[in-house]
């Protein structure tokens, strides 16, 4: 995903647009827990700070003692050095499919310390550790602290601390447990630190956005209806969910897949989804293993797909690209773009009674698909919801969003279509042009 982001702002910079890169000449300076005295649970802290600038060894003797001080003792004497990022990494205690406690990590980030919004945001679909969280500094955030926010983001289980496990991917029901258990946790250090001059402190009137695009749009919104259902939004003040090209119902993504003209661009969501699943509903797939589901030719190349997917090394892309060199594959014309992108057909990948979904086997993975269809039993949401789509996409198709418009009320929900150019555009743009402080686009 990284790398498609990345040829996404190639694209956005052909077009004349500029996405957010005021970090691309930065480095990093990261604090480790022992210098975080009387804060339990601290994997480390750091600051990013544009590569120009020259600290004195006393000025990181200065800050090393003291992270968020920064802007005092020493360093005052000469002039303000600019800061573009401090973050805060840590542990939380949530639970797994099956209801056990698990110990998970995350993140807090901002550049203002006083805070108007906490946005809740949901990691996109990523197959590499060193995408989670507390792993990255990506300029992708920048935007965020323009509008005096601080943001709360988890590895997810799969990642981070619990990279040895298999990722919850498209599970609803444990993701949006988890991004409750991982913003309570860090409004308990915002009030560990709210007397601590330095730190950032919430406002009078601070309120909390839920946002992300992609899987982790799916996942705001599924955020989003647990937390209405479990009466939990006023006690963090939820203020709106901002979403762009979300699997709202993945069941009905998933059809969409079977269709047998479908061209997957995408492919690794297949084997990633049934792994998910296997490993969080075994009593659905007793009987069953992984190869069940697969067609011969996929069954040539899955151990392959399977290390990759368990390293946590690789990214996306270059997972899909083992698909795309070693199954038989065409290519995909992006709708009104002279783009030709690789793309193989699901038969390659499934068996033909999963995919026309008359076996057992199927069945039992769309009652799971539906599980964690977010917008089962006529669930309209109470809040304000902030909608960003594209109808040419290709990885998340357009029926997800159509179908939620039909649950929104008229008067508690904005929209726009955010491109024409696919999903991955589609997701780097929202980034680039979504106000989240604001309710309307």
């Amino acid at each position: 995903m990284k790398n498609l982001l990345k040829s996404a702002v190639m694209a956005l910079l052909m077009m004349g647009l500029s996405p957010l890169s005021s970090m691309a000449q930065s480095k990093v300076i990261t604090f480790d827990s022992s210098v975080l005295e009387g804060i339990p649970n601290a994997k480390a802290m750091g600051i990013v700070i544009p590569d120009s600038t020259i600290y004195t060894a006393e000025e990181l003797k200065a800050m090393a003692a003291d992270p968020f001080g920064y802007q005092k003792s020493t360093m005052k004497k000469g002039p303000k050095k600019a800061i573009t990022l401090c973050w805060f990494n840590f542990w939380y205690t949530s639970r797994d499919a099956h209801g056990n406690p698990i110990r998970l990590s995350a993140k807090i980030a901002w550049k203002s310390t006083d805070i108007d919004h906490v946005i809740l945001y949901c990691p996109y679909t990523h197959c590499a550790n060193s995408e989670c969280a507390s792993e990255d500094i990506s300029s992708k955030e920048d935007k965020v602290f323009n509008s005096g926010s601080l943001i709360v983001t988890p590895d997810g289980e799969g990642f981070g601390d619990t990279k040895d496990r298999t990722q919850m991917y498209l599970n609803h029901e444990v993701w949006a447990v988890q991004e409750v258990d991982c913003l309570a946790a860090a409004m308990d250090y915002l009030e560990k630190w709210k007397n601590k001059e330095d730190y950032p402190h919430l406002k009078d009137n601070w309120d909390t956005v839920i946002a992300g695009m992609s899987q982790g749009g799916g996942t705001a919104l599924a955020t989003l209806r647990y937390m209405e259902e479990h009466s939990q939004c006023d006690q963090f003040r939820v203020s709106f969910c901002n979403i762009c090209c979300g699997p709202y119902d993945p069941a009905l993504t998933l059809k969409t897949y079977f269709e047998s003209w479908y061209r997957l661009t995408y492919p690794c969501v297949i084997p990633m989804v049934i792994k998910s699943y296997m490993e969080s509903y075994p009593d659905v797939f007793k009987g069953y293993k992984e190869e069940d589901f697969y067609a011969e030719s996929y069954l040539a190349i899955k151990s392959e797909i399977d290390a990759a997917l368990a390293g946590k090394e690789m990214g996306a892309d270059d997972i899909n690209k083992i698909f795309f060199t070693k199954l038989a594959c065409t290519q995909y014309l992006q709708s009104n773009l002279l783009d030709y992108r690789p793309a193989c057909f699901i038969t390659e990948i499934l068996r033909p009674e999963i995919i026309d979904s008359s076996s057992d086997l199927a069945k039992k993975l769309i009652s799971c698909l539906e599980r964690n269809n977010v917008l089962r039993d006529d669930w309209q949401p109470q809040h304000w919801v902030k909608v960003a789509y594209c109808k040419e996409d290709a990885v998340v198709p357009y029926d997800n969003t159509a179908k939620l418009f039909l649950r929104l009320k008229s008067d508690n929900y904005s929209s726009t279509s955010i491109s024409t150019m696919g999903h991955v555009t589609a997701c780097a743009e929202w980034i680039a042009v979504t106000t989240w402080a604001n309710k309307s686009y």
